[in-house]
């Protein structure tokens, strides 16, 4: 799941948080890309509430941490970057590769970008439940019941097969699109 400058717009994210939680399956990651802590005072977004009564929240991490943590998500990233580029001289580029002022200049920048920006990746607790789509778990087991065990030469062999599923894994049918949830062959019974 991706939110792209929109999750500051809720009103209500903690509720919003907790469907991402219940709709998202075990191992699922939802990705944000949203304005930092001090959003609602900018200009900007003064601006937008008052002409356009949009609704223009701060994002602080930890209140969306405690939120997505009580919402079932057991992993938080944030990532550390910067979307302008960084052109520096070869000299430059050896010295932020060795560390020291070039390297503590690039690092100014980031944190620059970072002060406004956050990028964070929320992962869903729990194990997936295992499926077709994978291979692990997968076993199957085909038993073939002949209708008659003597025939002459030329005649059609004729009975029934079965075909069960006695793996950890559901199977899937293979018009299922991807990330599909749908179940066709569930593990048998242990």
């Amino acid at each position: 799941m991706c939110c792209f400058d929109a999750f500051h717009h809720v009103p209500n994210g903690a509720e919003v948080m907790r469907e991402l939680g219940r709709v998202l399956r075990p191992g699922g990651v939802a990705g944000f890309s949203e304005p930092g802590p001090q959003h609602s005072k900018a200009a900007r977004a003064q601006h937008e509430m008052k002409n356009y009564t949009a609704f223009e929240n701060d994002v602080v991490m930890e209140d969306i941490w405690a939120w997505a943590h009580a919402a079932g998500f057991a992993d938080l990233h944030l990532a550390v970057f910067s979307t302008d580029t960084h052109h520096v001289s070869l000299a430059d580029f050896n010295a932020v590769v060795a560390g020291g002022e070039a390297l503590d200049a690039y690092t100014r920048k980031v944190r620059g970008f970072l002060g406004g920006h956050r990028t964070f990746f929320l992962v869903k607790g729990g194990q997936p439940a295992r499926d077709s789509r994978e291979r692990e778990g997968l076993r199957g087991e085909i038993s073939v019941r002949l209708e008659r065990t003597e025939l002459q030469a030329g005649e059609p062999i004729r009975g029934q097969a079965t075909v069960q599923n006695v793996g950890t894994a559901t199977w899937l049918p293979g018009s299922t699109p991807a990330g599909g949830r749908q179940s066709w062959c569930a593990p048998a019974p242990a």
